[in-house]
């Protein structure tokens, strides 16, 4: 429903939405269109999670792990859940990213998920936890793996299928894995074999297959999300990122597309795993990601990436428009809402038209005091930030 926000980059993963009434101006110097604003007392990354008159954020150091919930309307505290550590994790879990801000931020880095009854959350010492939406309390809690050979901790955010919550563990070991909702109880898991810090997606392939699909390094994966069954796998990255893969597929029009670092963008068949198109060079000397996803409406593929924004024909790869706008992408992934593109960059969020043949028009404009490079959580009426100290609630006036 419009008014929910319950995973990850939205519906499927892949940041298309159909939102209605969401602002295209903001700015917290002046006071426009910023509802409220309440101050964290522990940093995180993951993206706010809407659900019904609530939004839940995390929080974590590495000895204290917190789950908040506000009135999404007012930013008053409902409740506050200190979770404790789960059966066999480490106490002080540590990050040594080379990145004092990072080292901070991504002891809470992956963004939870919910099924309306509970929050699913991971944290970065391999911790998975789910609180009831109602009153916080800690339904269950378990260790879904060790993280201590991960720089970066857990920072890939889980899906929900039916019943079951599906997450992707990088650590001392990789595998893919599904819980019960209601329980915990691992249901099934798969192993493996390439690094990733991108979160899978989740959709239902043309010949009616649910499929979780994940970008690795050099491989793309896909299981069946009922079985945990291996469906395919095509190595298409040759060269590689210099650190990591970041950026998550995405699907529309009946095609996987991946982009990766030093590589390109490449589009999959999903019931069969193969190869339709690849780009492997871009005009302008243009670069590819290496951590922001893309976007697809099914007609069109769209990176953002330094201060480039392109736009590619999904049938063929052919490069219809290759831009350089006004500033250059934050780490936060763009949306594709409507007809426009909310990209976020390291001073703003531009708001764009989509077409192409309008040279993609700068259609509106926001701004906040502090520094945010998270994906916010798009709900009808509204945008909620979670910056390094803080969550936003962005609102046109007349919604309230």
């Amino acid at each position: 429903p419009a008014d929910n926000f319950a995973s990850f980059r939205g519906p499927n993963g892949c940041g298309n939405t159909s939102i209605k009434n969401l602002p295209t101006s903001w700015n917290e110097k002046d006071g426009l269109n910023i509802a409220w604003r309440v101050p964290l007392d522990l940093p995180g990354w993951g993206t706010p999670i809407v659900w019904g008159s609530k939004v839940f954020v995390t929080g974590a150091t590495q000895d204290k792990r917190v789950i908040y919930c506000f009135d999404r309307l007012n930013g008053k505290s409902l409740w506050r859940c200190e979770v404790p550590l789960a059966e066999g994790a480490a106490a002080g879990h540590k990050l040594a990213t080379q990145d004092p801000r990072w080292n901070k931020l991504l002891q809470a880095g992956a963004t939870p998920v919910t099924d309306g009854k509970r929050l699913i959350v991971p944290f970065s010492n391999g911790q998975l936890v789910a609180v009831n939406l109602s009153d916080g309390s800690v339904a269950w809690s378990k260790l879904a793996g060790n993280t201590t050979s991960n720089i970066y901790g857990w920072l890939n955010s889980p899906l929900i299928f039916q019943n079951t919550v599906i997450a992707a563990f990088e650590g001392k070991e990789r595998h893919i894995a599904a819980y019960d909702l209601a329980t915990g109880k691992q249901l099934w898991k798969s192993p493996r074999k390439s690094p990733t810090w991108a979160s899978p997606i989740l959709f239902t392939s043309p010949k009616g297959t649910p499929m979780v699909v994940l970008t690795t390094d050099p491989d793309v994966t896909a299981w069946d999300a009922r079985t945990g069954k291996q469906l395919w796998s095509i190595d298409v990255f040759k060269e590689g990122p210099e650190f990591c893969v970041g950026p998550s597929a995405v699907y529309g029009g009946g095609r996987i597309f991946v982009n990766c670092q030093n590589d390109g963008i490449f589009a999959i068949e999903p019931d069969a795993g193969t190869l339709v198109w690849s780009v492997t060079e871009l005009p302008d000397y243009g670069i590819f990601s290496d951590s922001v996803s893309m976007l697809t409406n099914g007609r069109h593929v769209f990176q953002f990436f330094d201060y480039y924004l392109t736009c590619l024909d999904a049938k063929t790869g052919a490069v219809i428009k290759h831009k350089e706008m006004l500033d250059a992408c934050s780490y936060a992934s763009p949306y594709l809402n409507n007809n426009s593109l909310y990209l976020f960059t390291d001073v703003t969020t531009m708001i764009v038209n989509s077409d192409p043949e309008s040279d993609f028009a700068v259609i509106g404009k926001g701004e906040i005091e502090d520094t945010c490079d998270g994906v916010p959580a798009l709900v009808e009426g509204a945008l909620y930030f979670r910056s390094d100290n803080a969550l936003y609630c962005i609102m046109e006036a007349k919604s309230k």
